[in-house]
């Protein structure tokens, strides 16, 4: 059902019990006011005529105004009266002494029997009030006021014309100055059907519930918006991490296949391995393992911060765990891997997954891009605002050019290329989108000793 239709239902709904009500009250309030009218006039007219009453109660009410009046049937003591009323005395028991009186109404009586000193009955032509007078014995202990309705509205039924209509009307009223707030809604519903296929926003002007609406719509759609921008951003990340992985493990394992080939080859003629060849091996193990952990976490930035997950985290324990993953390799290419720490715990709030690869992708430079004979230290040490990692090497370092291109994502110096042209050039751009994320700061230089120095500050966790 349409809004007008449903807010015409709701109106006629209410505006006919409305009515009825209506109608009601009036004909009481009628009723109420014609029966205190009688009363009125026949109490104060018996008390006023009372001598006259009980002592010419056969001839009781006369006119006071000369028989011409008396005989044109004028004024309220006639039988029928200007205003079509007519009075009657009776005593205790109900009997009136004057032999034009009408009989008591038995209705009337039980009433006034029943102790009611005022009592009323209405029907299509008149209204009948009996009321009890102070005095309670002689001819005219009892008035009885008999008035014509013909033409007055003493029925509900009767009464109901006007509040009916005035209630119809007000509903018309009502569902006419609804047509304004039914064009805003279609016009919304317009704006949204076409903004969906087109992306756009609907209107919102103004400050009302519509509005209001328009503007949940908007909010909505930005919602989902940003919904469908992540989802599509972690299934970009997946395709690209697995056409990469794909791509880029095979080259590093077919070397590694060499290399195991030719130690079996050794073991088979009973021979031990060439130290070269497990050197090359356990090379290129490091390398498949920090190329895939490259590419996760790649991805994982990818996505961006929904992802991320901060903890505490002791980076002493951290350093002292990379230092240890990376001696073997160190070991085998002849290369002094060195560390330290606090005595005392350093806690930040991070992402352990992510920060512990940025310092292995760190470490992981420093050492493979160094010659055999070569020093790393990794030195992690508080400052006044929270702590400094510093990883330094006296490798080959860089040019001018490369360190400041040295953090861009796919970027790769002219020594790595040289030394290792498989690589993909994330392992600084991943160092850099970590540190970025968690706040910190990251910075480059060449040492006056030679080789490179790498510098992450940041701020310790409080709690």
């Amino acid at each position: 059902m349409k809004l007008r239709g449903r807010l015409a239902l709701v109106l006629g709904l209410g505006v006919v019990p409305l009515a009825v009500g209506a109608a009601f009250v009036s004909v009481a309030l009628r009723r109420a006011a014609v029966e205190n009218a009688a009363a009125e006039i026949a109490l104060a007219r018996l008390e006023d005529d009372r001598d006259r009453c009980e002592a010419t109660p056969e001839t009781w009410p006369l006119p006071r105004r000369g028989r011409l009046r008396r005989a044109l049937g004028l004024g309220i003591d006639g039988p029928r009266g200007r205003r079509g009323q007519r009075l009657h005395a009776y005593d205790a028991s109900f009997e009136s002494r004057n032999p034009e009186a009408p009989p008591f109404p038995p209705a009337l009586r039980e009433a006034l029997e029943s102790g009611d000193d005022v009592a009323s009955t209405f029907d299509d032509r008149q209204v009948v009030v009996a009321v009890r007078m102070p005095w309670a014995e002689g001819p005219c202990a009892i008035a009885v006021v008999r008035r014509n309705t013909i033409g007055e509205p003493f029925r509900w039924s009767e009464a109901l014309g006007l509040p009916l209509l005035v209630s119809v009307l007000a509903a018309g009223i009502a569902i006419v100055a609804a047509g304004p707030t039914v064009r805003r809604i279609r016009r919304l519903t317009a704006a949204v059907r076409t903004g969906a296929a087109a992306g756009q926003p609907v209107e919102a002007r103004g400050s009302d519930e519509i509005a209001e609406l328009g503007r949940a719509i908007n909010d909505d759609r930005a919602r989902i918006r940003e919904h469908v921008a992540t989802l599509e951003r972690r299934d970009t990340a997946l395709r690209e991490y697995v056409a990469n992985t794909t791509h880029d493990v095979l080259l590093p394992v077919s070397v590694l296949s060499g290399h195991l080939t030719a130690v079996r080859a050794a073991a088979d003629a009973g021979r031990a391995p060439d130290r070269e060849v497990v050197a090359g091996a356990m090379s290129e193990i490091e390398y498949l393992t920090n190329l895939v952990h490259n590419l996760s976490v790649a991805a994982k930035l990818d996505v961006g911060a929904p992802l991320v997950e901060r903890h505490p985290l002791d980076l002493g324990t951290l350093v002292e765990r990379v230092v240890a993953r990376h001696t073997p390799v160190a070991r085998q290419l002849s290369i002094a891997l060195e560390h330290a720490i606090p005595e005392t715990p350093l806690r930040v709030r991070a992402d352990v997954t992510l920060v512990e690869q940025a310092i292995g992708n760190l470490v992981h430079n420093a050492v493979r891009h160094n010659r055999a004979g070569g020093h790393v230290a990794v030195v992690l040490d508080r400052s006044a605002s929270g702590f400094v990692l510093s990883v330094m090497d006296d490798g080959p370092g860089m040019t001018d050019e490369e360190l400041a291109r040295a953090l861009e994502r796919g970027y790769r110096g002219e020594e790595a290329r040289r030394r290792h042209p498989r690589g993909l050039g994330l392992g600084l751009a991943i160092c850099r989108s970590v540190v970025d994320l968690h706040g910190w700061t990251l910075t480059l230089a060449r040492r006056p000793e030679g080789g490179l120095e790498v510098v992450v500050r940041g701020s310790i966790d409080p709690g």
